[in-house]
């Protein structure tokens, strides 16, 4: 047992994004998963998060749902709070940082609510197109084959869902003059040739 004055912080690199955290085939979130649940027993936790895309920053960010569900096993475990990266960059994961930081407000927020309110107030006539975008990359992570952990998927994330997704911003693109879309559009854009090159 722990004494009050002390937090124990777990940095773990290998968590996989892939599967559920309770997913007996899934070695690297079973030893998330007892590590997280013994200790919390003993003590505080502080959850350390490293980044999904790991080193590579620029790319897009998603596993929006398998965040509130990471948050929501966190909270029922009592862990105190949250440390770590956030490195990827506004290009390609500002939703991802938003739906994270709205996560942390209310885990039982709807993520969907929160993806429409998103699209809606930053892509305006195109936010249905940009829904799709996103809805998109959610689909194709999921049936990523493997584990996925600290960015390790991003070299063999399959192209033809890159592909669809340059159409779903192209057409986005068209649905728009606001300059101020445009500009958010072109920062998605960079992202997305990222991800692509």
């Amino acid at each position: 047992k722990l004494e009050d004055n002390v937090v124990v912080e777990f940095a773990y690199s290998d968590h996989c994004l892939k599967h559920e955290i309770d997913d007996p085939a899934c070695p690297n979130n079973v030893r998330m998963k007892a590590w997280i649940e013994d200790w919390s027993r003993r003590g505080k936790v502080l959850f350390y998060d490293y980044p999904p895309t790991g080193r590579h920053i620029h790319v897009p960010t998603g596993f929006l749902r398998h965040y509130q569900k990471l948050f929501r096993f966190l909270h029922r475990n009592g862990v105190i709070g949250l440390s770590g990266e956030s490195q990827g960059v506004w290009a390609g994961s500002a939703l991802f940082h938003y739906v994270r930081a709205r996560l942390m407000w209310d885990i039982n927020a709807d993520v969907d609510r929160i993806v429409y309110e998103y699209c809606r107030d930053l892509f305006g006539h195109a936010a249905r197109t940009m829904r799709a975008y996103y809805r998109r990359f959610e689909e194709g992570l999921a049936v990523h084959p493997g584990h996925m952990v600290w960015g390790n998927w991003v070299r063999e994330f399959d192209p033809q869902v890159v592909r669809e997704m340059q159409i779903l911003l192209d057409t986005a693109k068209t649905e728009t003059n606001d300059p101020a879309v445009q500009l958010r559009l072109k920062f998605i854009q960079v992202s997305l040739n990222t991800f692509a090159i």
